[in-house]
């Protein structure tokens, strides 16, 4: 927030990442932090089924460990905790899109149905490159290119802050553990020109190279404010990304 002063609409905001650092958790991170807020959120999830989208909302509404969600392996405590989950889920009325392959006229048709409806609307998309272009023949950085084009226009159009996830290039994993860059957004430049603002996400998931609890996020475009690094925690168990706690503070 006192980076980017919350999500303003008509905004277009791309977090990048490599395979397996937490984009789609920074994505239900996002969205349940702006339901709280009285956002109206579309999430569109062209990769992860729904009722896996909604297992992470849960354990992280719920503070219940998603390993023993999926394996069904749950205390009475936990139960208790998933029962009051459920009910603030629902509550909040985050709308799901899991339809893999979307092209951005049917995102935007969507978009607008939400919006005709509710004065402040949000769009979290999971992830940008696996939308369709209009011209499926041609390059793919051309369709990217386009893709991104025509996101940034349906948050200006539509009067909506769009948070796109975006994969990066593998190729950045092979050199050693770094902070990824802005070159490395994958199969496109033309992500970079749309976007108002980047960040980019990095985290170890080897112990033996760093600490997989410690997500940097560098804001490496910012239209409208400074660029910057933040060093956030990751939960993975809990799908949390939070502030440090101050007894982890402490220990570091």
């Amino acid at each position: 927030n006192s980076m980017l002063a919350g999500w303003t609409p008509g905004h277009l905001y791309v977090v990048g990442a490599r395979p397996a650092i937490g984009k789609t958790k920074f994505g239900t991170n996002v969205a349940l932090d702006a339901a709280r807020r009285g956002w109206k959120v579309v999430f569109f999830s062209m990769e992860m089924p729904r009722d896996e989208l909604i297992i992470q909302m849960l354990s992280n509404i719920g503070g219940v460990d998603g390993g023993r969600i999926v394996q069904r392996d749950l205390t009475s405590h936990d139960k208790a905790s998933m029962s009051r989950a459920a009910e603030e889920y629902r509550r909040l009325g985050i709308v799901v899109d899991p339809r893999p392959g979307l092209t951005l006229a049917q995102m935007r048709a969507k978009v607008r149905q939400v919006r005709a409806r509710h004065e402040k609307v949000i769009v979290v998309w999971d992830y940008l490159t696996l939308a369709r272009g209009r011209d499926r023949k041609a390059e793919r950085r051309v369709q990217v290119d386009e893709i991104a084009q025509d996101a940034k226009e349906m948050a200006k159009t539509l009067d909506v802050p769009v948070i796109a996830l975006a994969q990066l290039n593998r190729a950045s994993e092979h050199g050693p553990a770094s902070m990824p860059d802005l070159k490395d957004l994958r199969e496109s430049g033309g992500i970079e020109a749309a976007a108002d603002v980047v960040i980019l996400m990095h985290r170890e998931k080897n112990e033996q190279l760093g600490d997989p609890r410690q997500l940097m996020c560098y804001i490496g475009k910012n239209r409208f404010g400074p660029t910057a690094a933040l060093d956030l925690y990751f939960d993975g168990r809990l799908s949390r990304i939070t502030d440090w706690p101050t007894l982890e503070r402490q220990a570091r």
